[in-house]
């Protein structure tokens, strides 16, 4: 039987209250144990923010009531902003390049990075050189993405990003030092390399770009997440998970990627097709598909594990492991442990890699920054779950994500390596179902860069 660990339950109003009045240096002093605290009272959010929160009683109520008027503050603002666009009080930038956006409706993963490696790879085979700009919550995003897009991609990370990708383009170096961001070249990056004209790249892949409005997009990659979709939520932030009213995400959509097709079932995916046609008809007054305006195109993707790295080693094991199927885990306890952004899609990847030696799985909020304690739980939960099912006859292996260990992989490895426990680091990519091509001829590249295409000579 699955064990899953998972940190729940609501604290009571007047240790939320003194805990967020607390002086800073007091809260510093308080070090581990004001992290758990903090952890509580934003677990206790997201519980309410999925309605999963004991209803009836006084602390509940007031956490609803608080969230809610939150969230009509927050769609005050949208508003707000929205027609400050419009009237043109606030500035939409525009790059020389043509701009690719990918971004989703909902807060929590969806397979937005995992889609910008998968253009950036998709131009780079159709010979152009892209730059993905990336809003960079946490250093995790930065780390994984540079890692990720080596070779692939420039990448910019940092909240400015109109200035950071101009000075990118020109090749401005000396005034990307003077803003808060990190950045790193394409090999050979240079003007002279480029035949758009004298410009660094090419493209640009604006990560988490819907709601971007600061910079002009010419097409919208809109992810939709099959485990969570956002046709089930009705509130905004922060009382529910929606970003943005899922009506106007779609009126802006030219790309609509059903993600993680594969954990579900087939008449859920197509529930969910279906109930975002139906938003795309009644927020156009048209059919999805039309070719009036824009060629719009529903198209569906998953995460395909394709590389397993050992994080600790024993005696002469190479870290790098075979491939999936190869992977050698038939001999092993598997339990994994992730912070991420829904990540029942990475533990039902690694569960499909070893479904009968499957222990469970420990789960944390995204971006967590783990500590000893975390990593004694998770040890503990699996050894627990060991003893157990298997009565500790099986050796454990342990499996998180490339994002947890760019986050705190230092941590992770000089822990586990004292615990004398094997611990792996499970990577993919994400795979399009049908063919890519067709995401490429009638929707990816806007008409400007199919023109390029035509007249620039291979190489």
């Amino acid at each position: 039987m699955s064990h899953v660990l998972k940190r729940r339950g609501i604290l009571p109003v007047h240790i939320l209250v003194r805990t967020a009045i607390l002086p800073g240096r007091q809260r510093r002093l308080m070090g581990p144990a004001f992290s758990h605290v903090t952890m509580r009272i934003r677990e206790t959010i997201v519980s309410a923010m999925d309605d999963k929160l004991a209803s009836g009683t006084v602390a509940s109520e007031l956490v609803y009531g608080v969230l809610k008027a939150l969230s009509l503050a927050y769609s005050a603002g949208l508003w707000v902003r929205k027609v400050a666009y419009r009237l043109q009080l606030l500035r939409t930038h525009v790059l020389p390049v043509p701009v690719i956006s990918v971004g989703n409706v909902t807060v929590g993963g969806s397979g937005k990075t995992p889609m910008c490696v998968y253009l950036a790879k998709l131009s780079r085979m159709a010979n152009l050189r892209p730059l993905v700009l990336t809003r960079g919550y946490g250093e995790d995003e930065d780390k994984m993405m540079m890692q990720l897009l080596d070779g692939v991609a420039g990448v910019g990370s940092g909240a400015r990003r109109y200035e950071i990708g101009s000075h990118m383009l020109n090749n401005e170096d000396d005034q990307l030092q003077t803003l808060d961001c990190k950045y790193k070249h394409l090999p050979n990056g240079t003007m002279e390399t480029s035949a758009n004209h004298g410009l660094n790249y090419d493209l640009i892949i604006l990560d988490d770009g819907l709601q971007h409005s600061r910079i002009l997009r010419d097409f919208h990659v809109v992810m939709i997440n099959c485990l969570d979709p956002p046709t089930q939520h009705k509130h905004l932030l922060p009382r529910g998970r929606l970003r943005e009213p899922l009506c106007d995400a779609i009126k802006l959509a030219d790309v609509i990627v059903v993600h993680n097709a594969d954990k579900v079932s087939e008449r859920k995916v197509q529930e969910v097709e279906d109930d975002v046609r139906s938003l795309a008809v009644n927020s156009r007054g048209k059919s999805f598909n039309t070719t009036e305006r824009k060629m719009h195109l529903t198209v569906r993707s998953h995460f395909s594990p394709s590389r397993m790295t050992r994080l600790t080693c024993k005696g002469d094991q190479d870290r790098e492991m075979p491939r999936r199927q190869e992977l050698e885990l038939s001999n092993c306890a598997v339990y994994c442990f992730a912070g991420i952004a829904n990540p029942e899609g990475f533990f039902q990847s690694v569960k499909s890699l070893s479904p009968a030696l499957y222990l469970g799985e420990t789960s944390f909020p995204d971006h967590h920054k783990y500590c000893l304690r975390d990593l004694e739980d998770i040890t503990q939960a699996a050894k627990r779950e060991n003893q157990e099912i298997h009565e500790d006859r099986l050796p454990i292996v342990i499996i998180t994500t490339e994002k947890d260990v760019a986050r705190s992989g230092e941590m992770i490895e000089t822990f586990f390596n004292q615990q004398q426990v094997e611990v792996c680091i499970l990577g993919g990519d994400l795979v399009l179902h049908g063919d890519p091509s067709q995401l490429v001829e009638l929707c990816l590249l806007p008409s400007a860069l199919r023109r390029m295409l035509t007249s620039r000579p291979s190489s």
